[in-house]
């Protein structure tokens, strides 16, 4: 999960700046567990993904969330790691007030990269929180059998 759309707002322009920059700045992530290190020492990776890298900052650097957004009238659930030292737990449940309906924050053991380690029980906890919001739609019928 990420920052709500209000929550987060960068001004780093890191974008603009020279690769180099952009490459101290992943390592930086790197130092809180942000980025897998993997990805730092391979010349290659850095190739062929310096776009990708690039194109992720400018996002970040230009896009604004909207002033005062309606709730959304849908079953939100929020995921998390346990050691994430990136997004909090008070950064997860700003997103409650995006939904009219929040179901909660469920945290799995690991760092911002959790999901790498959890991958048949995330998939799982989805299914069902999906299947149960369906039952929750003024329109909904049983969901069909697996």
């Amino acid at each position: 999960m990420s920052h709500a759309p209000t929550n987060y707002r960068v001004n780093s322009r890191v974008a603009t700046r020279p690769m180099a920059f952009c490459v101290w700045a992943l390592q930086y992530f790197n130092a809180v567990q942000v980025a897998a290190p993997q990805l730092l020492d391979n010349d290659a990776v850095w190739h062929k993904f310096a776009p990708v890298f690039r194109n992720d900052f400018q996002l970040l650097d230009t896009w604004a969330p909207p002033r005062d957004p309606e709730p959304l009238p849908v079953p939100l659930s929020v995921l998390g790691g346990r050691r994430d030292k990136l997004i909090g737990e008070d950064r997860l449940l700003s997103w409650q007030a995006f939904t009219t309906h929040f179901r909660g924050l469920e945290k799995y053991e690991g760092d911002h990269f959790y999901l790498m380690n959890h991958r048949q029980p995330l998939a799982a906890a989805k299914t069902a929180a999906m299947r149960s919001a369906l039952l929750e739609l003024p329109f909904a019928t049983t969901p069909p059998a697996r």
